[in-house]
């Protein structure tokens, strides 16, 4: 594969995430980090969305949101 294309490929796939609901976000967090899994701190999205993120072992995004109460 030509070196722009892989370079763009990888780009790509670092902005990439795979979102998966979840309604208990500090329950989830808690159970994450005592596996010794990195978890962001939560973030507030502007559209009413509380969300944390973490990477699987691949490096692919994992973004944990639900709405905010």
């Amino acid at each position: 594969m030509p070196t722009h294309l892989l370079s763009v490929t990888l780009l790509v796939l670092a902005s990439l995430a795979f979102c998966i609901g979840c309604r208990d976000l500090d329950a989830a967090y808690l159970r994450l980090c005592a596996r010794g899994i990195a978890v962001d701190t939560p973030v507030a999205a502007h559209y009413g969305m509380q969300q944390r993120r973490l990477c699987d072992p691949g490096g692919c995004g994992v973004c944990l949101p639900w709405r905010v109460a």
